[in-house]
């Protein structure tokens, strides 16, 4: 990338970063690990041409989180109803998640870097 003076480099975290539940302290720090790390490579690298930017992805229904829900509701655990909470009442889907990366890592995007992109319905502003 530095050779072609020009890269995109898209990451991913957790919205568990902003929820900070219990039982999350290992994957709570290392996905604010991975912010940390986009911005530092944001500032190594945009005079290189390359931007460096994060998606935080919300409740994205797949098979495995549809599991997790059913496996939580067969514990007794009570679930909040996060579509509920959000500024876009439904859970997000993969294609949604997609479509921002493939935003951040077009030309078009050159100027956006070291930024955290919340892809969640509008759950979380910060």
């Amino acid at each position: 990338m530095r050779r072609a003076r020009y890269g995109r480099i898209v990451n991913t975290s957790s919205g568990a970063v902003s929820l900070a539940g219990r039982k999350f302290a290992t994957n709570v720090t290392a996905k604010m690990g991975v912010i940390g790390l986009t911005r530092v490579l944001a500032r190594e690298a945009g005079e290189d041409g390359i931007t460096a930017n994060v998606i935080v992805p919300g409740f994205i229904e797949t098979e495995d989180t549809r599991e997790l829900v059913e496996e939580r509701v067969r514990q007794g655990e009570p679930l909040t109803d996060w579509a509920q909470r959000q500024c876009v009442p439904r859970a997000g889907e993969p294609r949604d998640i997609a479509h921002a990366v493939a935003y951040i890592a077009s030309r078009e995007a050159g100027f956006l870097t070291g930024q955290t992109i919340r892809v969640d319905g509008g759950l979380n502003f910060t």
